[in-house]
C-alpha cells in the first residue's frame, strides 16, 4: 500500500493541494481497500511459503512450512534474536512489522479492527522477550496471542500454530484466489 501510495503521490504531486483533489484520492484508496488487503495477504502469504524445506529463498527451509498454502503450525525464521552474550539470554523481536501485517490480514478476515486486537502477536512477543530479560521467565515457555500459540527459539526462529481453524482455510482460500491459482474461488 505504501509504494502504491507513493507511486501515485509521485504522478499527482503536480496537481494542485485542494480539498476535492486529497479526497478524490482518498476515495480511490477507500474504493480500492479489499484489492490493498488482497495484495497484502497475498504478500504475506509469500513470506511465509518461501521458506518451505525445497525453497531457493533461505539456506534452511522446514518441511512445517508448505510451498502453496500455510499450514496449522508456521516456522518463520526472523521472529526474534538472540543475544548470549550475558549471563542472562537476551531475545528481542526481529520482525515486528511482518506480524503486525499478519494480525492485520487475520483481523479483516474476521472482520474485527487491528486497533481493537486484544493481544497483538508482535506485542505478546515482545512482553515475552522482556520477561526472558527482565524476570527470568524460561525463553521456551509457550505463548499464546489472539490467533497463535508461539514459541521462539535461541536460533531466530519463531513457531506459530494458528487457533483457529476455520480462519485459516479462510487465509489460504483468500491467498489463491489473490495469486489466481486453481482452487482461488474456494472449491
Amino acid at each position: 500500500f505504501k509504494r502504491d501510495f507513493n507511486t501515485y503521490q509521485k504522478a499527482q504531486e503536480l496537481m494542485s493541494f485542494s480539498v476535492a483533489n486529497i479526497r478524490e484520492m482518498l476515495m480511490q484508496f477507500i474504493g480500492n481497500y479489499d484489492e490493498i488487503m488482497l495484495k497484502c495477504l497475498v504478500e504475506v502469504f509469500d513470506n511465509v511459503t518461501k521458506y518451505h524445506k525445497l525453497n531457493q529463498v533461505h539456506t534452511e527451509g522446514w518441511v512445517t512450512n508448505k510451498g502453496y498454502r500455510l499450514n496449522k503450525k508456521i516456522i518463520y525464521p526472523h521472529g526474534v534474536r538472540f543475544d548470549g552474550r550475558w549471563s542472562q539470554p537476551e531475545f528481542d523481536v526481529q520482525d515486528p512489522s511482518f506480524l503486525a501485517d499478519l494480525d492485520k490480514i487475520l483481523c479483516w478476515i474476521e472482520g474485527s479492527q487491528f486497533e481493537n486486537l486484544a493481544n497483538p502477536t508482535a506485542a505478546t512477543l515482545e512482553r515475552h522477550c522482556k520477561a526472558v530479560k527482565c524476570d527470568g521467565v524460561d525463553y521456551s515457555t509457550e505463548i499464546e496471542s489472539t490467533y497463535f500459540k508461539m514459541k521462539m527459539f535461541k536460533k531466530g526462529t519463531l513457531h506459530a500454530t494458528f487457533k483457529d481453524q476455520k480462519l485459516l482455510n479462510e487465509f489460504n482460500l483468500r491467498a489463491a484466489k489473490g495469486k489466481n491459482w486453481i482452487g482461488g474461488d474456494g472449491y
